[in-house]
């Protein structure tokens, strides 16, 4: 099979994530607690270009890549991606926003008969060596593999598409790249269901001064306790957690009083 190489600009996908549902306006008054929050299918787009240069991996135009850079295998569209919760309307919530935070969009497919250097981003470029190309397909578009959650299992998923600029270099691409990408991609799910399932069940809610000291834990329940928000007086804190036999997310609302340790 051909393909071509080239940089990436813009991309979309669909995850699925713990959360916040969506809502159409106005906003019914906060249910009694606790209150199950399903996984909700979510509209991933690839737009945030800063966060590539942190996550990404890539070379940059040099002699040496025949003064034109490329996208490598494992490239990283980074966090802060915008994520929206589907439904009647598109809309932005809390939970958006830290999925958001937390994102992956990867280019798992390898060309490993092309191999150049890392040179960037930030984390990958400080590490140097070479990588495999991540080549481009028919009409600029390339498989990612997009980061999701479902019952408190984390894993990744092919299910976003990378819209790369027209090239006409061309790659041979084996099926042992293809095998490679589904090693690849089937390595970073374990890693993800491994951290999430086995290592994140009990989250606590701790505070602590701005200095960094008097560390002061809220929560002690067993279950994770996580994503807490303080209502804009500052009486009341809601937060998810799974405290439950069937492991399902819950909004918790409770009113707060700021610890005297932390004075």
């Amino acid at each position: 099979m051909r393909f071509g190489r080239a940089l990436a600009i813009y991309g979309m996908g669909v995850d699925c994530h713990a959360g916040m549902p969506p809502s159409q306006p106005p906003v019914p008054p906060a249910p009694v607690n606790p209150v199950p929050v399903p996984s909700n299918v979510v509209a991933s787009m690839y737009a945030m270009y800063p966060s590539q240069w942190l996550m990404g991996k890539f070379s940059k135009p040099t002699v040496h890549t025949e003064g034109d850079g490329g996208l490598l295998a494992g490239h990283d569209w980074g966090v802060g991606q915008p994520h929206l919760f589907t439904g009647p309307v598109m809309i932005v919530t809390p939970s958006a926003i830290f999925t958001a935070l937390g994102a992956s969009h990867k280019y798992w497919i390898p060309c490993s008969a092309v191999q150049e250097p890392v040179e960037g981003g930030l984390v990958n470029g400080a590490t140097g060596g070479s990588g495999a190309i991540a080549p481009v397909g028919a009409c600029c578009l390339m498989s990612t593999q997009n980061c999701m959650d479902v019952s408190g299992a984390g894993f990744n998923a092919p299910t976003g598409i990378g819209i790369s600029t027209p090239t006409t270099r061309q790659v041979g691409v084996t099926c042992g790249d293809i095998v490679a990408g589904i090693v690849s991609l089937l390595t970073d799910c374990l890693a993800s269901f491994a951290s999430s399932k086995l290592g994140h069940d009990n989250y606590e809610i701790f505070m602590q001064r701005f200095d960094g000291t008097r560390k002061c834990r809220i929560t002690f329940t067993p279950g994770a306790d996580v994503l807490p928000v303080f209502s804009p007086d500052g009486k009341y804190l809601m937060w998810s957690s799974k405290r439950t036999a069937d492991n399902t997310t819950q909004l918790f609302l409770a009113k707060f009083v700021y610890p005297r340790y932390l004075n």
